[in-house]
């Protein structure tokens, strides 16, 4: 069996980082004693899909090796990162979510949904204050992501990774708001279709990481910045597609939520044994608590052993995929950190 990587249990996690920032945000000193940021203002660099290994080839070769959460997907990461609590606690799993209010799962990548994730997530609250900036050239993630999970903050929209630095830069310097959100998905879109040991993948990576280091100079005169990522990629090795298992789907009460390496499943104990049968590592609900540090967890989490993408739902991109991420490898759970502090 491949090795898998538990969230934060060789040192810290992504979810020591969203605390220390809950902490310093909302003025409560210090939240994690092995990670400390001094300053009062604080700039976030999310580079979506940098993986430790491929950062440090990129040359981020100052990081820090941490783990990100399980699942190891964007939106369960950043609604941690946003919340400064774990998955098992904000419930979101994936960009396919159980909703139990409408009796469905809903795809909050594709779709616009009826709710929310700030009402998704309830009780749970966002700490980001009212002077936020937030900064991507996605409109899903704007729409579905940012505004859906944070009552507080201006969102800005760029369009290349020139204006996108730029414009962070700029807003820094005019408008110096306490927390600086800037989201840069180059790298997670070019090793999901060339794959994360392509050459364009690494020269994605250098560029993103030359361009972030300099932003961080510049910010660095008045904020703690912080350079990380979601998660890494892995290469695709094959698919699995579990809509022709009938057997599986008689013992299922809803199709797997989460995603094609984090299948949440909420059925009958039949259902273990038979994806066992494909490999993958089966976890019950008191595994699924101890691993996404929470009660709100299905009764199964099937994650793979292997590269394969293990797919019920019909999306046709990820059919050609040739990296992507979910699981618990680790390439999907190492992730980089550097923290540069204001200068004196």
């Amino acid at each position: 069996m491949e090795k898998l990587v538990y969230p934060g249990r060789e040192g810290i996690s992504i979810l020591d980082v969203a605390r220390e920032l809950r902490s310093v945000l909302k003025g409560e000193g210090t939240g994690n004693r092995s990670l400390t940021l001094s300053g009062k203002r604080v700039a976030v660099i999310l580079l979506d899909g940098l993986g430790y290994e491929l950062a440090v080839r990129a040359g981020l070769t100052q990081a820090e090796r941490i783990t990100t959460v399980f699942p190891s997907i964007t939106v369960t990461v950043l609604t941690t990162l946003f919340t400064g609590e774990p998955p098992g606690v904000h419930g979101v799993h994936g960009w396919r979510v159980y909703d139990k209010l409408v009796g469905s799962v809903v795809n909050y990548l594709d779709e616009q949904p009826k709710r929310s994730l700030a009402e998704l997530v309830r009780p749970v609250t966002s700490y980001v204050p009212e002077d936020s900036l937030f900064l991507s050239p996605s409109k899903y993630v704007n729409r579905n992501l940012f505004s859906g999970m944070l009552v507080n903050g201006k969102f800005l929209q760029y369009y290349t990774p020139w204006d996108g630095w730029l414009l962070a830069s700029e807003v820094a310097e005019k408008y110096r708001p306490r927390f600086l959100f800037l989201y840069v998905p180059y790298v997670d879109t070019v090793s999901h279709h060339y794959g994360p040991d392509s050459p364009a993948t690494l020269d994605a990576a250098r560029d993103v990481v030359r361009m972030t280091n300099r932003l961080a100079d510049e910010l660095s005169k008045h904020y703690s910045v912080v350079i990380t990522s979601d998660h890494g990629h892995v290469k695709v090795d094959g698919l699995v597609d579990l809509a022709k298992d009938e057997e599986l789907l008689e013992t299922l009460h809803l199709p797997p939520f989460g995603d094609h390496r984090n299948l949440m499943i909420l059925g009958k104990g039949e259902a273990k044994k038979i994806l066992e049968g494909y490999g993958l590592r089966v976890y019950d609900r008191d595994e699924a608590k101890a691993l996404m540090l929470g009660e709100r967890v299905p009764d199964y989490v099937a994650v793979p052993t292997d590269n394969r993408i293990y797919q019920y739902w019909p999306d046709e991109d990820q059919r050609e995929y040739r990296g992507t991420h979910g699981g618990l490898s680790p390439e999907e759970m190492y992730i980089p950190l550097v923290v540069r502090e204001p200068e004196p």
